[in-house]
């Protein structure tokens, strides 16, 4: 049995095309009618974005198509164990806004690799923008074409036709819009992913026979768990492993990388930038909250006739879009929405990345080299990059499926980066006594040892010497033929059952950013102190976290203007600011042009 195809209406482009028009429009207000001042407005605005439309850009710039399609599949085939991770996030706001905002915020960097040079030097800022950028090439094409083929295989969609229009119109209201472009849209798609999910697991869940059927047919099949409270590093999913390692994971991923911290800075104030962040998590939550519901919803409507091993969908990421198909097909313009709400996750993260993109490479590649680049060939640079990035992510995307195992390639390639990375950025603001050789090495055999474990857990996986075990599903309820009727579970495999797996392998793939920050600040701290530590005095403590700052509330530092200039550099403020600052928690950051 295959499903119908082609089953778009006009009324569902319809839909899908307002939403494309509507960019369009967001673009063209922001490119021609209000334009940016300059370059910083251009890519990270003029400190004057809007709390809510920020908060709201952080969490879709933060969830991708491939999120938007993988926490249903998730929960349809492991249960509902990874949702628990979630729980971290009130460590990942206590620790983001007690430590890393209150120093991003104050310094206003456009790029967030200037600060390794600040803090240690110029070869850590080309090591983290050299692996942002390799790491971002990477994803986007991913990030595009997975919900496209995902769609194509149950609507019937040209993924070849679909994908360059969307990334035109993603590509011309980036450049053209900038940041505020890039915030506006990421707030209409936001909506779009919102009320398209809410839109089908609603329906689908009035039609299996309610909140009810749904939790009895998940209980019944293993789906619906406690948190597995089991201190192991090698099984899949558990609470404590979770709870730590998605803390470090998310603070990496939804603070302190470019594509975020860009969105904090934007913002006016440093209370501003604390609530954006409690209002990201929460947001985030929520939705993701949906997402995983709508993976119950789909075993409890597919409970007894799997579609993945009865040939209806080839994948098990094209089991939400089957829902939609099935569930919405007599209300023309619903499927439509969720077209355009599934594309709205993935033009999100473009742009965004898209952005950073520019930012990077114009403050961390063009200025370095091009020393005396006017304001007008700064846009003219971004601008430039931002297109030319869109069409080569365009055309990567177009050979993504010729590349069989690109999708494990960038969960390894991420994973490696990720933790030295934050490892890094840690040394920096938590230990000032760490020096650039410490943190410069920590971080490059970072790379190295998480790259052995990432790849060779891989090879264990792809050569099936290690296997996860997956909840059962049925098809002795098809209505069809099919040459086996079957109830299944993949075969179990305990801790035990691997030994012959080496042990750094067999760890579980939600710790690999914890190992590989542990790994970095450890052998950072070793390595600054066999090769002689810093004097604490000599770090500018706007780089340090805000309880690490000399307390200089009662004595004003020796130091005059000029000597602290000579010391730090002019890009920060005097003195008499450090001292501000120490005695006010809540201060605004010092605008540079305000130092004389």
């Amino acid at each position: 049995m295959d499903i119908p195809k082609n089953v778009f209406a006009w009324p569902d482009y319809l839909v899908f095309l307002i939403m494309l028009l509507i960019c369009i429009f967001i673009g063209v207000y922001f490119g021609f009618i209000r334009v940016s001042k300059n370059v910083q407005d251009y890519l990270i605005g003029d400190n004057d974005m809007t709390l809510w439309p920020v908060a709201i850009s952080l969490v879709v710039s933060n969830i991708s198509g491939i999120a938007f399609l993988g926490y249903p599949t998730e929960m349809y085939t492991f249960g509902i164990q990874y949702l628990y991770i979630q729980t971290s996030g009130i460590f990942i706001g206590l620790i983001s806004n007690y430590i890393f905002i209150p120093v991003f915020m104050e310094l206003r960097l456009t790029s967030t690799y200037e600060y390794l040079e600040r803090r240690f030097d110029k070869s850590l800022r080309r090591l983290g923008s050299v692996l942002f950028v390799v790491s971002l090439i990477i994803w986007l094409p991913i990030v595009i074409y997975v919900p496209a083929l995902a769609l194509n295989h149950v609507t019937g969609i040209n993924t070849h036709i679909i994908t360059p229009v969307v990334c035109a119109v993603c590509i011309f209201y980036t450049c053209v819009g900038g940041i505020r472009a890039v915030v506006w849209t990421d707030f209409l798609q936001a909506f779009l992913m919102v009320s398209s999910v809410i839109l089908v697991v609603a329906k689908a869940t009035w039609e299996v026979g309610g909140l009810g059927t749904i939790i009895e047919r998940n209980g019944a099949s293993g789906r619906l768990e406690y948190p597995d409270m089991e201190l192991s590093l090698t099984k899949r999913l558990t609470f404590p492993a979770m709870v730590f390692g998605g803390t470090l994971t998310f603070l990496n991923d939804g603070i302190m990388s470019q594509v975020m911290l860009q969105r904090y800075v934007s913002l006016p104030t440093l209370k501003d930038a604390k609530m954006a962040v409690w209002l990201f998590l929460i947001c985030k939550t929520t939705f993701i909250g949906l997402c995983c519901y709508s993976g119950l919803v789909i075993f409890a409507t597919y409970f007894n006739c799997d579609p993945v091993s009865t040939k209806i969908v080839s994948a098990k990421d094209q089991l939400l879009p089957l829902l939609v198909i099935d569930t919405l097909k007599n209300y023309p313009g619903t499927s439509g929405l969720f077209l355009a709400g599934v594309f709205s996750a993935s033009l999100s993260s473009l742009s965004s990345g898209l952005n950073s993109l520019a930012a990077v490479l114009l403050e961390d590649c063009f200025k370095p080299i091009f020393t005396n680049l006017t304001p007008k060939q700064e846009q003219i640079i971004v601008k430039t990059v931002v297109f030319v990035s869109g069409v080569l992510t365009v055309g990567l995307a177009a050979i993504v499926e010729k590349l069989g195992q690109i999708l494990q390639l960038y969960a390894a390639l991420s994973s490696i980066s990720s933790g030295p990375l934050l490892g890094v950025f840690i040394l920096g603001v938590l230990f000032p006594w760490v020096n650039a050789k410490g943190a410069l090495y920590a971080g490059s055999s970072g790379l190295i040892f998480m790259g052995w474990i990432c790849f060779g857990a891989q090879s264990m996986l792809a050569s099936g010497n290690m296997r996860y075990p997956e909840k059962p599903i049925y098809t002795d309820g098809c209505t069809f033929n099919i040459t086996e009727p079957l109830t299944t579970t993949s075969p179990r495999m305990d801790d035990d059952d691997e030994t012959n797996v080496f042990y750094l392998y067999r760890l579980t793939f939600v710790l690999y950013t914890a190992i590989g920050t542990i790994y970095t600040v450890a052998v950072g701290f070793i390595i600054s102190y066999l090769t002689g530590f810093n004097k604490i005095e000599d770090v500018d403590p706007l780089l340090l976290a805000p309880f690490l700052r000399p307390k200089t509330s009662d004595k004003r530092p020796s130091e005059t203007k000029q000597q602290y200039n000579e010391k730090f550099g002019t890009n920060v403020c005097m003195a008499e600011a450090v001292d501000l600052l120490n005695r006010r928690k809540e201060s605004s950051f010092i605008e540079k042009e305000n130092c004389t």
